[in-house]
């Protein structure tokens, strides 16, 4: 009678341990997906900054564009008006010759004034054409660096690494649910 009761004692503790390596199991597999799923929140999170702060930096980009853009028409402006004044000093200058007597001698008179004109001319048309190529090489250079810091900004969103384990993987119990 004692050998029966310890084979069913036996055959207890075997259903027992069964159970509890089973219960081991799956109190793994639901921490492995508890793991999985706060690595997966935290992917969003990091993604959802991300795209955030990537809209913010194009937002400034669009900004500095904008004031680049601005700046380039008001030196437009600026070169046009100094076209204009170069052009009248032109004509002031054609008929100063115009008026020019010919006995007249070389330096004296009109002639001092024409020369100055031509030289005030020579300035304008000179910095108006730095200005020009200043604000293109401005424009160039906000460009290629905000569009270096953009993206130097926007970081790589890490996906989580599945944990191993004997049952369904996190992704598997992810798509049941």
């Amino acid at each position: 009678m004692a050998a029966k009761e310890a084979a069913e004692a036996q055959s207890k503790v075997e259903e027992l341990r069964t159970q509890l390596e089973a219960a081991i199991k799956e109190e793994a597999q639901q921490q492995a997906h508890k793991a999985a799923q706060q690595e997966l929140s935290k992917a969003q999170t990091s993604f959802t900054e991300a795209i955030a702060k990537a809209a913010v930096e194009a937002g400034e980009l669009r900004r500095k564009v904008n004031d680049l853009q601005q700046d380039l028409e008001k030196a437009k402006g600026e070169a046009k008006a100094s076209e204009q004044r170069a052009e009248a000093a032109m004509s002031k200058l054609a008929a100063l010759q115009a008026e020019r007597r010919p006995g007249q001698s070389q330096g004296q008179g009109p002639e001092k004034e024409i020369q100055a004109l031509r030289t005030r001319l020579s300035g304008a048309e000179k910095r108006n054409q730095e200005l020009v190529e200043e604000l293109k090489t401005l424009k160039a250079k906000v460009v290629k660096d905000t569009d270096t810091e953009a993206k130097a900004k926007i970081e790589p969103v890490s996906h989580p690494t599945p944990v191993k384990s004997s049952g369904p993987s996190w992704a598997d119990v992810l798509e049941q649910e």
